[in-house]
């Protein structure tokens, strides 16, 4: 299978039917593609998670580690999965979100 690049992805999306009826082309789809990226990096950024109904979350907490039962005091970006793909496999280890660990 090859490589998904932004060129790749974006080209497939403006050809497909939803792209060609609002009149997205390639360029449109690109920056669109590029917005949703800086949204997501500067919320992540700013401590703030960022939901994508049907793909999933984007969320900041902390980590904790295996064999450890506190949380680490560093704060590190998580991705879940909607639960709509729960047959992929995303093993990482156990995480807490940043608001919980601060109550």
């Amino acid at each position: 299978m090859p490589a998904v690049t932004v060129e790749r992805l974006t080209q497939e999306v403006a050809s497909g039917s939803y792209a060609i009826k609002c009149g997205l082309t390639v360029k449109d789809v690109r920056k669109i593609w590029e917005n949703l990226c800086d949204n997501i990096v500067a919320n992540v950024a700013a401590g703030r998670g960022v939901k994508i109904p049907n793909l999933g979350s984007f969320q900041v907490g902390h980590p904790i580690y295996p064999k450890c039962v506190e949380p680490s005091n560093e704060l590190w970006p998580n991705f879940t999965l909607h639960a709509h793909f729960e047959s992929v496999n995303q093993e990482r280890c156990k995480w807490l979100p940043a608001d919980a660990h601060s109550k």
